[in-house]
């Protein structure tokens, strides 16, 4: 996102701790973006989700994953993913 090539991400099953992902967010928000967890929370809470977007389409993004019934039961999407 930083670079331009993309607009969103969306990761489920994050299985990375605090150390190895704080980085991330404050480069994205440096470049104008916005990150937060599935919920619209803080990414660093640890629950292993996240959306990264390029700031403009993050509420909408949200909208859209609240929408979806397995988007809000992570546990799902990791059992999913094999």
């Amino acid at each position: 996102m930083a670079e331009g090539r993309a607009d969103a991400i969306v990761i489920a099953g994050l299985p990375m701790g605090y150390e190895d992902i704080a980085p991330i967010p404050l480069m994205i928000t440096e470049a104008g973006g916005r990150v937060s967890d599935l919920d619209g929370h803080d990414v660093l809470t640890g629950n292993g989700t996240v959306l990264a977007s390029n700031g403009h389409l993050h509420d909408a993004l949200l909208d859209l994953v609240r929408e979806v019934p397995s988007g809000r039961d992570y546990q799902s999407l990791l059992r999913a993913r094999g």
